[in-house]
C-alpha cells in the first residue's frame, strides 16, 4: 500500500513539473515564433538591398559597354584618321 501512495505522490508530483514544462514550452516557442519574424523581416530587407545594388551593378556595366565601345569606334576610326594628318 505504502509503494502505491508513493507512486500516486510521484505522479502528482511530476504532473506539476510537466505543466511548468509545457508553460515554459509555450514561452520559449512564442520566443522563437518572434525570433524567426525578425529574421524573415531582415531577409526580407537584406533582399531588397540586393535587388537596388544589382540594379546600380547593372547600370554601371552599361556605363563601362558604353565606353568600351567609344573606345573601339576611337581606335579604329579617329586614330588613324589622325595619324593621316600628322604624317
Amino acid at each position: 500500500m505504502d509503494k502505491l501512495i508513493e507512486a500516486s505522490e510521484q505522479v502528482t508530483e511530476l504532473s506539476k513539473e510537466l505543466a511548468i514544462k509545457e508553460k515554459d514550452l509555450a514561452i520559449a516557442s512564442a520566443k522563437a515564433e518572434e525570433v524567426l519574424k525578425e529574421v524573415t523581416k531582415s531577409a526580407a530587407a537584406a533582399e531588397k538591398v540586393k535587388n537596388q545594388v544589382q540594379k546600380v551593378k547593372d547600370k554601371a556595366q552599361s556605363i563601362v559597354d558604353v565606353i568600351d565601345a567609344e573606345k573601339k569606334v576611337y581606335i579604329i576610326f579617329i586614330i588613324p584618321r589622325a595619324q593621316m594628318f600628322t604624317t
